[in-house]
């Protein structure tokens, strides 16, 4: 098995919140009952956690709602309110042996789902957020490198002292997909950018987070990309403290404060799942990944890409072309960005 991938917006964003009621599959977990008889009873989704526990996972659930609404289809969906749970949960729907393809998102999901597709080799999974090597696993993963490298461009191109920064959580390989994407991005718009990166070492530590942005902004750095999965402090102490903040979902910008805040990238989850339910999942078992672009719609920017009219005012106009020919160079195909994972 490969070591699974996690796409680094999904670090970031699994950050607890509250708690939910945890639900149950029709075939309860760890109950041994077969059902199904190997008639067609649609598709499954099972959380990794409970759906109030992070905006990642809201954001799953409302891309399973999205799915039934468009696409006509049935789809059961179930939350895991313990690490445990979530194999329990996969076994549960797999038993029925009816199901097109069981499909979750997120990497913490993803040794669980090894586990469980080998039980049942004849059952099709799917995971979006992870690579999982196996026959019947397809995987899906964001190609956040280019969300990033298009963020690397506007931050350059916004930075007047020539000195940008990054501030990242774990230094785990999906990681290093923003950082050389960041990094790309910037030195395209302006060679003589520095790029100062620093990582946490953890995805909770926000006092830690914010002491190393506000060390870049003492090194010179005017605009900071925080990824830490603790971003909140630096984005309501960004104007106090004298820099500002580049790609930020809009969510955590709307929580912290969006005074500091320059422009937004999301990377629409709920899009994602929904792509995942219409693929063709009839015929053979299907393996392999499928990397997630921009030309998939599945990133959007604020005002690059589309306007909520809140920071449109706040970016120079050659800032916003600048950002929007990188956009449309990696759609069209013109600009090659590659994962640093793999070279390609």
């Amino acid at each position: 098995m490969k070591r699974p991938f996690i796409a680094a917006l999904g670090i970031v964003l699994l950050t607890s919140c509250s708690t939910a009621t945890t639900s149950a599959p029709s075939t309860p977990a760890n109950s041994s009952a077969a059902a199904g008889g190997g008639k067609d009873c649609g598709y499954a989704f099972v959380h990794a956690a409970t759906i109030g526990s992070s905006l990642f996972e809201k954001w799953a659930e409302d891309g399973v709602k999205k799915a039934r609404d468009e696409l006509g289809v049935t789809i059961d969906s179930v939350e895991s309110a313990t690490p445990t749970a979530i194999a329990d949960n996969f076994r549960a729907f797999a038993r029925r042996g009816c199901k097109k393809v069981i499909a979750t998102v997120s990497f913490t999901a993803a040794e669980a789902l090894t586990q469980v597709a080998k039980e049942f080799p004849d059952q099709q999974f799917a995971i979006l957020d992870a690579e999982v090597d196996l026959p019947n696993v397809r995987s899906y993963v964001w190609a956040v490198e280019q969300a990033t490298y298009v963020a690397g461009v506007a931050a350059a191109r916004m930075s007047k002292s020539k000195t940008i920064g990054a501030v990242f959580g774990m230094e785990v390989p999906p990681l290093k997909r923003w950082q050389a994407g960041y990094e790309l991005g910037a030195k395209a718009a302006d060679p003589a950018t520095k790029v100062l990166v620093n990582y946490v070492g953890s995805f909770s530590d926000p006092a830690k987070s914010l002491t190393l942005a506000i060390a870049q902004k003492q090194q010179g750095a005017d605009v900071i990309l925080p990824a830490s999965g603790s971003n909140l402090g630096i984005i309501a102490e960004s104007v106090k403290n004298g820099f500002t903040v580049a790609a930020v979902d809009p969510e955590e910008a709307s929580k912290a404060g969006q005074a500091g805040v320059a422009f937004t990238m999301t990377m629409k989850v709920a899009d994602s799942v929904r792509l995942l339910f219409g693929e063709d999942w009839t015929g053979t078992l299907q393996g392999g990944t499928r990397n997630l672009t921009l030309k998939e719609g599945v990133f959007e920017f604020d005002p690059f890409t589309a306007s909520s009219g809140t920071y449109d005012s706040r970016l120079p106009a050659d800032v916003i072309k600048a950002a929007k020919e990188a956009y449309d160079g990696i759609v069209a195909g013109t600009i090659t960005v590659p994962n640093p994972l793999t070279g390609q």
